[in-house]
């Protein structure tokens, strides 16, 4: 077996992030949602959606699922879209 590349996972998974979260802002934005209407929505807090969007932190699963529901996105659809590094 080989040995696992940790950078290029570290690299890979913070791609990965940060398009969930370009995704995010964007879907927010074409439902001309503000920060604080999303907060309301999801039930989180509108420094979290903030961090979140300006890439600050990385949202955890529950987060994520919350900001997609509010959205009416499919988690997996948002997360297969990151992946593929496409816009939404």
């Amino acid at each position: 077996m080989g040995e696992t590349d940790h950078k290029a996972i570290g690299e890979k998974a913070a791609t990965l992030s940060a398009g969930i979260c370009r995704l995010l802002q964007e879907a927010r934005i074409e439902r001309d949602l503000s920060i604080y209407r999303l907060a309301r929505l999801s039930g989180l807090n509108e420094r979290t959606i903030d961090f979140i969007e300006k890439g600050e932190r990385t949202p955890s699963i529950d987060t994520l699922f919350r900001i997609a529901l509010a959205l009416g996105l499919n988690t997996s659809d948002l997360i297969r879209e990151a992946e593929d590094g496409h816009s939404s």
